[in-house]
């Protein structure tokens, strides 16, 4: 999974070649009462609208969906590493 901000919205897009493992269903079940998802086997996507949230509301929302993310793969105890760090 990678996300991102975009006009006050987190999208995010999920890939797999995981036999068994529907990106579309993962989307839906990380973003479930948070956003929108769906897709197909190999590829899906989101969004969750961030306009009305502070910063701090935002990381927050952010760090519970990529939890949701590596919990659903049953890597819950793994910490994420990100692909590039912006400057705050």
């Amino acid at each position: 999974m990678i996300n991102g901000e975009f006009r006050d919205q987190l999208i995010i897009s999920v890939r797999t070649s995981r036999h068994g493992e529907w990106a579309g269903k993962i989307a839906i079940k990380i973003l479930k009462g948070l956003g929108t998802g769906g897709g197909h086997e190999k590829a899906a996507g989101g969004r969750v609208l961030l306009a009305s949230l502070s910063i701090e509301e935002r990381r927050q929302k952010t760090a519970k969906i990529i939890n949701r993310f590596l919990k659903t793969l049953g890597v819950g105890n793994e910490k994420p590493k990100p692909l590039a760090v912006l400057p705050a």
